[in-house]
């Protein structure tokens, strides 16, 4: 007997994805037990530029560096769509909800053990469920998702295996970047938490997206998928 599921509209997933996004992420940092790779490189920079311009904040990074991989991703798939240009709002969008969560997280009690880690899996939990949502959606996500996907599309390739491979190079980008800022063998928001974080999250979204696809039938609500 087959599987009655539910149905679920993918421009709800973008509205949902891009809100877990930001508060996973969010939390991810507050923990201070190590940051998910994919904004390690931009929070490195912004730790950086900030002893210097004290007003830039993590959100404005992100919009920065995410636009240049908006240009190198076009590279490597060898094509440009126009839908690729809302990624820019959606970062847009994104970086806002960053930096507000951001602030009003900074009235959490810090230093705490017990709390660190519970915001740290909550956070990696969140964010995790928020991509496999964003995965599902034709409407440009943060270009985080959107390179994934398109390689992934591109050259016929597991998601896993594309995410876990871009998470390792996400990674390897942070380290040198904090030895290069920060100094030789310093680690600054690297540590045990990003390591498996990026060995697992690969793992992790594959398994959230497949208790997705058994429970709802993703559907778009308008038919914009090819405009």
């Amino acid at each position: 007997m087959r599987e009655n599921k539910k149905v679920f509209y993918t421009e709800i997933g973008y509205i949902v994805g891009l809100v877990f996004t930001a508060i996973g992420v969010a939390l991810m940092i507050k923990a201070n037990l190590g940051v998910s790779m994919i904004v390690a490189p931009t929070v490195l920079i912004q730790q950086k530029l900030s002893e210097f311009l004290p007003w830039v904040t993590v959100g404005q990074v992100e919009w920065v560096f995410q636009g240049l991989l908006l240009i190198l991703m076009s590279i490597i798939v060898r094509r440009f769509r126009v839908s690729y240009l809302f990624s820019v709002v959606t970062v847009l969008i994104y970086t806002s909800m960053l930096d507000g969560m951001l602030f009003v997280l900074g009235f959490v009690p810090e230093n705490i053990l017990a709390l660190q880690i519970v915001l740290f899996l909550l956070g990696w939990l969140i964010l995790d469920t928020g991509l496999s949502f964003m995965f599902r959606t034709y409407i440009a996500p943060e270009v985080y998702e959107l390179f994934v996907r398109e390689v992934t599309d591109r050259y016929k390739l597991k998601l896993s295996v594309v995410k876990t491979v871009y998470d390792m190079s996400s990674l390897t980008l942070a380290i040198i970047l904090s030895f290069a800022l920060f100094g030789c063998f310093r680690f600054d928001v690297i540590f045990v938490g990003t390591v498996v974080n990026a060995l697992l999250n690969g793992f992790i979204i594959g398994k959230i997206s497949k208790f997705f696809d058994k429970r709802f039938e993703f559907r778009d609500k308008f038919d914009l998928r090819n405009k």
